[in-house]
């Protein structure tokens, strides 16, 4: 699944995103993230400090992002797989572009697999 170029602008220009997982026993977790790695196949998230998210996503691969506009009127709920950097190319860039305040603990890869645009119109 890609996300269309509407949708990627939509989810930037609504803020934060709620991001939810699970663990193997299915124990749900679910945090605030924000980013502007958007991109058609493909979502790039800072784990700053996730905790129980993190461990999550290291035994469940399997995640879900829930983008809704301010009036509540759209939402775009995404579900998709993760790959969890600890190390490597990626977290470096990550490293590199963030605010030295917060550096990542790992980037988290989330690559979509399905898309659902709700909408209330």
């Amino acid at each position: 699944m890609k996300l269309t170029t509407e949708q990627i602008k939509f989810i930037l220009d609504n803020g934060p995103m709620i991001f939810c997982t699970a663990s193997k026993r299915g124990e749900p977790r679910a945090t605030i993230i924000k980013t502007d790695s958007i991109y058609e196949d493909t979502i790039v998230i800072d784990d700053v400090q996730m905790g129980k998210s993190a461990r999550n996503l290291k035994e469940n691969h399997y995640a879900f992002i829930l983008s809704f506009a301010p009036d509540h009127k759209r939402w775009l709920k995404i579900s998709g797989t993760i790959e969890y950097h600890e190390n490597g190319d990626l977290l470096a860039k990550r490293q590199a572009d963030a605010d030295p305040a917060y550096p990542p603990k790992a980037a988290i890869q989330f690559t979509i697999s399905g898309i659902e645009d709700i909408s209330d119109d």
